[in-house]
């Protein structure tokens, strides 16, 4: 007897910048639902995998405002207060969070094919290179065009089946 061989399933791991993809979705279009972003966006993936977790980063007072939504489609919010630097100036620790995030779930999941960036932040563009080592590939959401990094955009991996870069905009508008 002959068993079936069960095929290669892609699993995926959805990190976001809330601030980033977010803040750019909104100055795009003024009545933009996030939760039908949020929406479109997870039948994006998964028309190249599985997604296993979606984790959205963000100042506190923007996860609030959308806590509603993200739980909703299943997302798990994590909050990141500004820290003070030794100046005594305000800083954004999101970026940070999210790259220390990413290479502990890289060691914790192994299974994991594939890597979801979403933000079109150049600041990005290290676990990018960090997940393709891993070899791992590369998918990347950006708000709008405007606000997408051509560097990182090209970190971004060829989807299997068009073979375009897998860069989606969350963004209502191309």
């Amino acid at each position: 007897m002959f068993s079936k061989r069960n095929p290669v399933v892609n699993r995926i791991l959805v990190v976001i910048d809330g601030d980033n993809l977010f803040s750019n979705v909104i100055a795009d279009a003024r009545h933009y639902s996030l939760a039908k972003g949020l929406e479109r966006l997870i039948k994006q993936l998964t028309q190249v995998g599985e997604v296993v977790g979606v984790f959205v980063f963000g100042p506190p007072d923007l996860i609030n405002r959308n806590l509603g939504a993200l739980q909703n489609e299943g997302f798990w919010p994590i909050p990141c207060q500004r820290e003070t630097d030794k100046q005594g100036e305000s800083v954004d620790v999101v970026d940070g969070k999210i790259i220390a995030f990413v290479r502990d779930m890289l060691e914790l999941m192994p299974f994991l094919t594939h890597i979801c960036i979403g933000s079109g932040d150049s600041d990005f563009i290290p676990l990018a290179r960090t997940c393709r080592l891993r070899r791992k590939k590369v998918i990347v959401v950006s708000g709008n065009l405007r606000s997408l990094s051509q560097d990182l955009k090209n970190m971004a991996d060829k989807h299997p089946q068009t073979g375009e870069r897998m860069v989606f905009l969350f963004s209502p508008t191309p």
